[in-house]
């Protein structure tokens, strides 16, 4: 878990049993999430961008979705 620690700072911040820190970085995942979503559907009516921002936000997703997992694992470790 260690080398994937640089690529989620956000999971830094979350401490084993302190509920207030993983409710928190729950919450920043989630509006990145809304808010990158929100954007891509409004651009992805874009012909020839619609691709791009189409995968774009199912990475953009998947970060989040890998980053949660993160910070529950951490908070139960």
């Amino acid at each position: 878990m260690d080398s994937i620690k640089p690529f989620f700072p956000i999971n830094n911040k979350v401490e084993k049993g302190n509920v207030v820190s993983l409710v928190i970085t729950v919450i920043i995942y989630f509006a990145v999430a809304v808010i990158a979503g929100i954007i891509i559907g409004v651009i992805s009516h874009i012909p020839i961008v619609g691709i791009l921002t189409t995968i774009i936000s199912a990475l953009v997703e998947l970060y989040c979705l890998i980053g949660l997992i993160l910070a529950i694992i951490k908070f139960l470790q």
